[in-house]
């Protein structure tokens, strides 16, 4: 547990090679509606629960579903029964299609959900985050423990925060915004769908590095450079 009271699962991974190989990994856990931890699909790049939870819009589609049982075999590094991801569409009618199927729900103004498969429930949280691809795709994932055993989802669709608006607010002391597009034309910046006011200063924070972002020169014009 951190300072600020986060969860975090430390641990080393062996690759499946001759030679032993491993690395250090590090998962944000998350405490779910029963009591019971769970663990983040992906490993921890500075990604937070959302304080106001998401649309319908940003959480449906299909996802990357991947059931850890519990019954999964290991005899050494080459024998491991490593489980596959199967293909699931999370639909709007609280209803899940695919190689699986089932029931979800979602809190409102919270990122808390429910999925229900086989007569038993999974309880956990939706979580924006980055992929372990080499671009760092961010995704809409989730996370769910229920019956000792954990289900990791990851939409195969990169996350878009034009369809997440709930993580977007705007008033006289604070803009808090996830992953997005911020743009600049004519004198005035856009981030999301917000404008920025021009007679109002604003620090802008990389959510991952928690360092300012700064303007060369203070020169708010086309090609300034952005520097942390």
């Amino acid at each position: 547990m951190d300072d600020d009271g986060n969860l975090y699962l430390i641990y080393h991974t062996k690759f499946d090679d001759a030679y032993g190989l491993h690395e250090i990994r590090v998962h944000q856990m998350f405490i779910n509606a029963d009591g019971w931890l769970t663990v983040a699909p992906y490993e921890y790049s500075g990604e937070r629960l959302s304080t106001t939870g998401h649309t319908m819009a940003a959480v449906t589609g299909t996802y990357h579903f991947l059931f850890h049982t519990l019954d999964q075999a290991f005899v050494n590094e080459t024998s491991s029964d490593v489980e596959t991801p199967s293909t699931v569409i999370l639909l709007a009618d609280g209803t899940i299609t695919g190689d699986v199927t089932g029931t979800w729900t979602m809190e409102s103004d919270m990122p808390n959900m429910t999925i229900t498969v086989d007569g038993v429930t999974y309880q956990g949280e939706f979580l924006v985050q980055a992929d372990e691809s080499a671009a760092q795709v961010q995704r809409m994932t989730f996370t769910v423990t229920g019956n000792n055993a954990c289900i990791w989802g990851s939409k195969t669709e990169a996350y878009e925060v034009t369809l997440d608006h709930t993580n977007l607010t705007n008033d006289s002391s604070e803009l808090t915004y996830q992953p997005g597009t911020v743009s600049y034309e004519n004198g005035s910046v856009t981030i999301g769908d917000t404008a920025l006011l021009s007679d109002v200063s604003y620090t802008i924070t990389s959510k991952f590095s928690g360092k300012k972002l700064d303007l060369t020169n203070e020169q708010a014009v086309n090609g300034t450079n952005v520097q942390q």
